[in-house]
């Protein structure tokens, strides 16, 4: 009997081999699922992160054309203004209306973009451009411009902000949109060969 009880224990011994086998046919595949979740979650936060930077960038579009807008109005109002030689009172009340509504699209705007420049001078910040405007005003409280040196002014602004929406706007998104393809291109083939190994 007792040797039937040795028999049966050496049976059902299972072999460090045997364990290894076991253990990996379990392992695996939750290796496998854990490297395809970690996987998946870094290129859902690379698409989210990538998201975020176009819709940024679409609200600085918006918010940009919206002051290109407003500063067009400003432009037509102030020189309305000059030419009646600010003695129309309906007239000076819409253009300061209009240069609130400025200041407040100026201010909302989320980033200052690079690459403004108003007769060779860089326009770093909002507050920089808010003070040419206000000299600007200035001189048109006290009558001290000429109408074409207001729509001169007014024009080259536009025109800085509009070459920004066209051109520097578009190379801005292309170049943010590469990174992030690169990072999630970097992280997938670098990922892919352990994730192979492991099934194969």
């Amino acid at each position: 009997m007792l040797e039937a009880l040795v028999e049966s224990s050496r049976v059902g011994r299972r072999s460090l081999w045997q364990y290894i086998t076991m253990l990996s046919v379990v392992a695996l595949p939750v290796v496998a699922v854990i490297c395809l979740v970690s996987f998946t979650l870094h290129n859902s936060r690379a698409e989210r992160e990538s998201q975020q930077s176009a819709v940024q960038q679409f609200k600085l579009f918006a918010n940009i054309e919206a002051l290109v807008t407003s500063m067009r109005a400003e432009r037509g109002y102030t020189t309305s203004a000059v030419i009646l030689g600010g003695k129309d009172a309906a007239a000076n009340e819409v253009m300061f209306k209009q240069r609130s509504h400025t200041d407040y699209i100026m201010l909302s705007l989320p980033v200052w973009p690079d690459g403004l420049a108003l007769n060779n001078v860089q326009l770093t910040s909002r507050a920089q451009l808010g003070d040419m405007l206000n000299v600007l005003r200035g001189r048109v409280s006290t009558l001290s411009v000429d109408f074409h040196d207001v729509l001169d002014f007014y024009s080259d602004i536009t025109k800085q902000f509009m070459y920004w929406l066209l051109v520097i706007s578009p190379i801005l998104f292309r170049l943010i949109f590469h990174i992030n393809l690169r990072r999630c291109h970097a992280y997938a083939t670098s990922v892919r060969p352990a994730a192979s190994k492991l099934f194969s």
